[in-house]
């Protein structure tokens, strides 16, 4: 198998910037899942990878070889798609045979013995006869992934391909793809907007926003150390206030927000004090607290009770009409009761409020 690696990757389409100076590198048999909002660039960085696009700057290399001006069907590759993209009146051996039919020289016997193996490896061989409108969702991808793996491939790529199933199947799927992948030893590149799934599969995980890398790393580490406003901002469940740098204390800084709101945090950047700041609370870490003895803390209103996976929880409005759930072992309260809620300095990260 083989490594990727991109140097300097530009793209522009109708004029408008789509990637802009990418560089990255893609261990072999790495499963590296790469993640962004809509519109962030990463389709069209698979589509580069894969051939589909050419880049207007920069040069693509699979292992020592330089590919950046090799065609698709000469990169080796297996591309599984968001839709599937299987032949309707075709049956599953035949979805997968009309890959290796086009692709190698292949004899009867051995297409029959290649499709065999690799249905095996899917849990679908009692499916082989079976046309895509009698399987379920689950099974359909799981085809498209065969589709893409029947020749052979040295890299596998994936554009969103759990976005059309459930949540559970969707997990679970998650898992079987990490499984097999590792089995083959493939060196693969999962697309998703979906930072959970992009924990449960990436071996590392790439954050692009427009078009850029914002930055590459562990699962922990794009959680715990997070290099941007942006990384901080999209992974992990937040709440994010504006407010002003009152002070700092051993790496910690004292943000004014408002009257009723005071907020302690780990320092992300060199800021002065006096100046604007970007404060990132991790959700998770948010707490009711019977006294107002906390030196980080917001104030808000109860509005209502909920329970959610074995948790009694609280809906509270604060003061800008933002509302927070958090969980709450008090069995009742006022609804309009005022509440305060402690931070945790140790999961609040404090950041240069970018203009």
């Amino acid at each position: 198998m083989v490594s990727i690696r991109l140097e300097n990757i530009e793209l522009t389409l109708n004029k408008t910037k789509i990637l802009n100076n990418v560089d990255l590198e893609i261990f072999d048999k790495e499963l590296f899942a790469l993640i962004g909002p809509s519109g962030s660039g990463k389709s069209s960085l698979l589509r580069v990878i894969a051939g589909l696009e050419k880049p207007s700057r920069g040069r693509i290399f699979f292992g020592d070889k330089d590919v950046t001006n090799l065609t698709s069907q000469k990169r080796k590759i297996g591309m599984v798609f968001q839709d599937y993209a299987l032949w309707p009146h075709m049956s599953v051996k035949q979805n997968l045979e009309i890959v290796l039919k086009s692709s190698s020289k292949m004899s009867q016997e051995g297409r029959d013995k290649r499709i065999m193996e690799v249905l095996e490896l899917l849990r679908l061989e009692k499916k082989i006869d079976e046309r895509p409108n009698r399987l379920s969702g689950g099974e359909m991808q799981r085809v498209a992934l065969g589709r893409a793996l029947v020749s052979n491939p040295s890299i596998l790529l994936m554009d969103e391909p759990l976005s059309n199933l459930d949540a559970k199947i969707r997990e679970g799927l998650s898992l079987e793809i990490v499984k097999m992948v590792k089995q083959l030893g493939i060196t693969t590149i999962f697309v998703t907007h979906d930072q959970e799934e992009a924990n449960r599969i990436g071996d590392r995980i790439g954050l692009i926003f427009s078009g850029k890398i914002e930055q590459i790393g562990y699962p922990d580490e794009l959680y715990y150390k997070p290099s941007s406003n942006n990384t901080a901002k999209f992974i992990g469940e937040n709440f994010v206030i504006n407010g002003e740098l009152a002070g700092t204390d051993e790496g910690y800084a004292e943000v004014k927000i408002e009257e009723r709101m005071q907020v302690e945090g780990k320092m992300m950047d060199k800021i002065s004090e006096g100046n604007p700041v970007e404060v990132i609370i991790r959700t998770g870490s948010l707490a009711i607290s019977d006294t107002d003895n906390n030196r980080s803390y917001i104030k808000g209103k109860f509005i209502a009770k909920r329970f959610s996976k074995g948790e009694s929880l609280s809906a509270v409005e604060l003061s800008d009409g933002t509302i927070l759930t958090i969980k709450d072992d008090k069995e009742k309260r006022e609804i309009g009761e005022e509440v305060t809620i402690s931070v945790d300095p140790g999961k609040t990260m404090v950041f240069p409020l970018k203009k």
